[in-house]
């Protein structure tokens, strides 16, 4: 599963990655932030629909702070991710970060997880 890729491609990956992890803490805060100022109990859930804020602020620095690594790296550098990739437990997330082009059937679909 794992093979040797440049350490732009997987910055690359990685900043992929912050996007969308960017864009659903967006999404969320859209969603979520204004039932939680609505509430009778706005002033507990402020801090909490502030937090939202503060999340998808994160998430969009660290996006671009990828994006200027992968940017100031050499060509030539290169990495095996397997292995780290190989301890992360999201299963799709393991394969984008591996440089798995197409993802398997299991997991094409997107994931479903039940707490």
């Amino acid at each position: 599963m794992s093979s040797s890729m440049t350490m732009n491609e997987l910055f690359g990956i990685i900043e992929a990655e912050l996007v969308d992890l960017g864009a659903y803490a967006l999404r969320m805060q859209e969603v979520l932030s204004p039932a939680l100022v609505a509430s009778p109990q706005s002033s507990l859930y402020r801090q909490e629909a502030q937090m939202l804020d503060i999340l998808t602020q994160r998430l969009q620095g660290l996006q671009t702070f990828m994006e200027h690594l992968r940017l100031a790296l050499p060509d030539g550098w290169s990495i095996d991710p397997g292995r780290a990739a190989r301890a992360v437990v999201v299963g799709a997330l393991a394969e984008r970060l591996s440089g798995v082009k197409e993802p398997t059937a299991a997991t094409a679909s997107g994931e479903l997880e039940l707490f």
